[in-house]
């Protein structure tokens, strides 16, 4: 009986003692820009044209490499400021295309999507799906401060 509440005592030791946490935690800084349009300086509307053919749920021809403008925030890419409603992978390859026609810039500015979807086998778009996006933007860089002077200079 005195062995049992030993090893009784001693369990209960070692399961309160045994599991500490400690956590420390630091809040990211609120950090915001304000622009004007006097702060870019803007291209005329450009366009660009991509095609996605998916053949029983597969896109091959995009298996092997990976052309992505993406739409979605992360955080190495070109801002896109505007409307995010056409959210397809073909849309995110026509932006690539875009970027890629036009590059140096740094904000594209209000995407226009245009999309024809046809399904060319018995109207089953498991089978065989294929998209036509267009889309057009404004892309704008931004402009150079007068006066600026670098500190690392002095």
């Amino acid at each position: 009986m005195n062995l049992k509440v030993s090893l009784a005592a001693l369990a209960l030791l070692v399961v309160v003692s045994s599991c500490k946490t400690y956590t420390k935690t630091m809040r990211e800084p609120n950090a915001r820009l304000e622009f004007e349009k006097d702060d870019f300086i803007f291209s005329d509307q450009v366009g660009a044209k991509a095609r996605e053919v998916i053949v029983l749920g597969i896109d091959w021809n995009r298996l092997f490499r990976k052309e992505n403008g993406d739409v979605r925030p992360t955080r190495v890419n070109v801002p896109i400021i505007g409307s995010n409603i056409y959210n397809s992978k073909a849309a995110s390859y026509a932006l690539y295309n875009m970027m890629a026609d036009h590059p140096g810039y740094d904000v594209v500015f209000y995407p226009q999507y245009s999309a024809k979807v046809s399904r060319p086998v018995i109207g089953i778009g498991f089978i065989v799906r294929i998209t036509d996006i267009d889309v057009k933007a404004r892309l704008a860089k931004i402009a150079p401060t007068e006066g600026h002077t670098d500190e690392t200079d002095e």
